[in-house]
């Protein structure tokens, strides 16, 4: 099964040795015996059964005694015979723990070990380690599954990204980006699909002595990088999101520049060929914190490019902002929405009839504009008048003309299906009473069967990883938590 991942494990003599309190000078001719392979899934679903294996060199032939156990969480699954090299484990309950396996030759034991967890039949999936760890982006794959993107630091703080299939078990997941300099300010913040199965993860990553450099990187299907474009000029870069032209030649990327308090707006355009690139700063009069979060192409090769502005980073009043820019980066046009109070605008969408819609937050409620190609408001929509709600990803759902929007209510997670007039159809809630939940959501992916994948980070009380893991859900179309299949 393509989730599971298998470990190659070299034991060199002396290790061996080690293992059964031997000393050097009473070496055998058995200890050429290594295990060579050993197959266990990183992931399972709670019903399901597997096979594990456990593969050994022998040179000498000899009689090979196999003993599987888990240790740890020892409710989470059992095993039929474990006295075999290929036993049957039964996953029962949702939870962690390690699978261990013990090798006895003539004269010595080899031991090795691989931590396993079972999920719940509940499409809800947890990656990441001892720290805390989110997804920024999520994008479905032409196989039912995900590409979700973030942040990992069960040590240090990396790029972050994670292949899912389509219930929800880890295919891959790599570690991307400058090891040498991991910060708390590194992360994949935007995936574009190419044809053929190809991304481009969009972040930023600390480069040492307080500098940071915006990125893209190309990963192909098995998670390998094939190219990468870094080092956009200036020492503080940030990218946020990214387009790639029609013609496929060309990509997009915004962020800003400076620190946060003051700032200036960021564009790049890159020739994907060559390497080449236009670079801009959006300087905006009269605001000194300028953050661009996300960006289209038109039909009319211009791009539409949102954020907000305010006098420094921790304005309170800050206002949500369009640019358009032509296809030399040169600003056509701007246009503030939202009232006088606090206004962030975090992503757009294009829609039908030529038409996009904003997503972000006004007067701490969810904020959902729509406008056309001129940047006129169409309609503007304010969701929750009670509980502090931000809006940070919306997704055009073509086969119903619905939008689905990602954020935080009060503090937890919350997604939002809406009409095509903003009215609301249904909403989602996480509830802080599991065991597993969402905190906060930052994207929203349509799925190829329709339904709804949602990712950010969730506060996991289940299998004791760290405050804080990536959390992807699946939600169907009526915002029902989904089964795996």
């Amino acid at each position: 099964m393509n989730y599971k991942q298998k470990i190659i494990i070299l034991l060199v003599i002396i290790m061996s040795l080690v293992a059964v309190g031997c000393t050097k000078n009473q070496l055998t001719s058995n200890d050429q015996q290594v295990i060579t392979q050993v197959d266990i899934p990183e992931m399972m679903i709670k019903g399901e059964e597997t096979k594990f294996s456990v593969e050994v060199a022998n040179t000498k032939e000899s009689k090979l005694d196999y003993t599987w156990a888990l240790k740890g969480n020892t409710n989470i699954g059992s095993f039929g015979n474990n006295t075999t090299a290929t036993p049957t484990f039964k996953a029962l309950q949702p939870g962690q723990g390690t699978i261990t396996v013990r090798v006895r030759t003539d004269d010595k034991k080899i031991f090795s070990s691989r931590r396993i967890k079972v999920l719940s039949k509940k499409f809800k999936s947890t990656y990441g380690g001892y720290g805390n760890d989110g997804f920024h982006a999520i994008l479905a794959t032409s196989d039912g599954g995900y590409l979700a993107a973030g942040y990992d630091s069960a040590f240090t703080k990396q790029a972050y990204a994670v292949k899912g299939d389509q219930a929800g078990l880890k295919d891959w997941a790599i570690e991307v980006g400058n090891k040498r300099y991991p910060d708390r300010f590194t992360a994949v913040e935007d995936i574009v699909n190419l044809l053929g199965d190809e991304y481009l993860l969009v972040g930023y990553e600390g480069v040492g002595n307080g500098t940071y450099d915006g990125y893209v990187r190309k990963v192909d299907e098995s998670g390998e990088v094939v190219n990468e474009y870094i080092g956009f000029v200036s020492d503080r870069v940030f990218f946020r999101s990214a387009v790639v032209t029609e013609t496929e030649d060309y990509l997009v990327v915004v962020g800003n520049d400076g620190s946060s308090q003051s700032a200036k707006g960021y564009v790049a355009k890159v020739n994907l060929e060559s390497g080449e690139r236009i670079n801009k700063k959006i300087p905006v009069t009269g605001y000194d914190y300028i953050n661009l979060r996300s960006v289209v192409e038109t039909k009319k090769e211009n791009y539409l490019v949102v954020g907000y502005v305010g006098n420094s980073g921790s304005d309170a009043n800050m206002k949500g902002v369009v640019f358009k820019l032509d296809s030399n980066l040169e600003i056509k046009d701007k246009k503030y929405f939202g009232t006088t109070a606090q206004t962030k605008l975090y992503t757009i969408e294009q829609v039908k009839d030529n038409n996009y819609v904003l997503a972000g937050t006004d007067e701490n409620k969810g904020y959902l504009v729509k406008i056309d190609a001129d940047l006129a408001k169409v309609f503007g929509k304010q969701y929750s008048t009670s509980t502090a709600t931000v809006l940070r990803d919306v997704n055009w759902d073509e086969n119903n003309n619905k939008y689905v929007l990602a954020g935080t209510k009060g503090s937890v997670g919350t997604i939002i299906k809406v009409h095509a007039d903003g009215a609301i159809d249904w909403s989602y809630q996480a509830d802080s009473t599991k065991s597993v939940y969402a905190k906060r959501f930052d994207a929203v992916a349509i799925a190829e069967d329709g339904n709804y994948f949602a990712a950010g980070y969730a506060q996991n009380n289940e299998f004791g990883d760290g405050d804080q893991d990536a959390y992807v859900l699946k939600l169907d179309s009526s915002g029902e938590i989904m089964n795996r299949k």
